[in-house]
């Protein structure tokens, strides 16, 4: 059992005799459904703040988190059904009790970093839900880059050809290391137990461990990774499950989900977005911002 707590957003002015489209937002790592009541504030101390869509659609902010943090919205052994909660329960919930309009094209989702990967996915796996996504600066979309490592491939998630591997980076030069970052992450909460950002990663795409706490993928102390247990990701690699079923999420990317990362992007998610938008090419549903539908951007010298 969990709870989903959300905060919805009226439009200004809003028509009990009509029904409105509804903006889902899931907030990053690290934030709540009370970024609804920051944007409410905002939005009042700014009358004029995006004032056509703030009059046209609800907004929903989703509370992501968990007892083992970010829960990127997708069901998983660790963390529960909740997807399907958001799906089956809680939208049709809202929509019984606000002036929703219950279709496909009048729900969009959206989110940035963790919220981003969350958006992509709802939108990828329940296209008869969402009609759309916008997705910033993604979590890694493709395991092939996890940030910089290959989870698949490589011995090490801490060392790379005898190089530290880092994990963020100012200004294009890195700043503190996958280890260093672990390392804080054993310390607030031993065996994948901290809630924080690599720990929530390793609690919702992989399985329960033996002692109740999130299967470790690689050794906290030394950073080897365990191949066996990097095979059980792969349904929950975005990019891994468009090469699978390139005709079944294909069109979906193609006319639905829009995502934008910076080729500087500090914890260097730029590099998995890239993997994705190469396997969309190489499908043939890579669109572009011009035509309105789904697109990959990578914007040059941008860092977040």
């Amino acid at each position: 059992m969990f709870d989903l707590s959300v905060a919805v957003i009226p439009p200004i002015g809003v028509d009990r005799d009509k029904t409105y489209p509804v903006v889902y937002e899931i907030p990053s790592f690290g934030d709540n459904h009370k970024e609804g009541y920051r944007f409410a504030r905002i939005r009042q101390q700014n009358p004029g703040f995006n004032i056509v869509l703030n009059r046209s659609v609800y907004r929903v902010v989703i509370n992501p988190e968990g007892p083992n943090g970010h829960n990127l919205c997708a069901d998983s052994e660790n963390n529960g059904p909740v997807a399907r909660a958001i799906i089956e329960e809680l939208i049709p919930y809202l929509e019984s009790k606000y002036p929703f309009t219950a279709k496909p094209e009048a729900r969009v989702v959206q989110g940035h970093s963790s919220g981003a990967w969350s958006a992509i996915w709802l939108a990828m796996n329940y296209p008869e839900t969402f009609g759309g996504a916008w997705a910033t600066a993604p979590d890694p979309v493709d395991f092939r880059a996890f940030q910089i490592g290959n989870i698949y491939e490589d011995d090490n998630m801490y060392l790379k050809d005898g190089e530290a591997v880092p994990a963020f980076r100012r200004g294009g030069d890195p700043v503190y290391s996958v280890a260093l970052e672990n390392g804080y992450e054993e310390v607030i909460g031993p065996h994948n137990s901290s809630a924080q950002q690599w720990d929530s990663w390793q609690a919702v795409f992989g399985p329960k461990g033996e002692n109740g706490d999130p299967a470790p993928l690689y050794d906290a102390g030394t950073g080897k990774i365990d191949h066996e247990l990097a095979e059980k990701y792969r349904k929950y690699d975005i990019a891994y499950q468009l090469r699978q079923a390139p005709e079944k999420f294909g069109p979906i990317f193609k006319d639905n989900i829009r995502i934008r990362v910076g080729d500087l992007d500090s914890y260097y998610l730029n590099n998995a977005v890239e993997l994705l938008k190469a396997s969309l090419e190489e499908a043939g549903y890579l669109g572009r911002a011009q035509d309105w539908g789904g697109y990959v951007e990578i914007e040059p010298r941008l860092e977040a």
